[in-house]
């Protein structure tokens, strides 16, 4: 997704909570910042409210339960994109707030 930003110069910030990748992109130049995204209170400090659009890649399906309607009851207008890896997801994510489910 970085690349894909990157190569189209959208403005992005990057949150991951693996210390050894955030370190790996940082090197690189990429603006990625170490801690856990799904802590509403992070995304509101990294200016949430300023996005065009937010794009949610957690593994865990929790992480997701929990940030997605948090947001979204927050910034009605907002894009999320949300990666699932299991189609089963597709309802449930669409029903907690996700614009496309991916």
């Amino acid at each position: 997704i970085a690349k894909l930003l990157d190569d189209e110069q959208v403005p992005y910030i990057g949150i991951d909570d693996n210390l050894e990748l955030v370190n790996h992109c940082q090197a690189k130049g990429l603006p990625v910042i170490y801690g856990d995204s799904s802590q509403f209170a992070l995304l509101i400090a990294c200016k949430i409210f300023k996005a065009k659009a937010l794009v949610i890649t957690f593994e865990e399906i929790s992480a997701i339960r929990k940030i997605l309607p948090q947001v979204r009851s927050h910034f009605d207008n907002i894009p999320i994109f949300v990666r699932v890896h299991d189609d089963s997801y597709l309802e449930e994510m669409q029903s907690l707030g996700a614009t496309e489910v991916i």
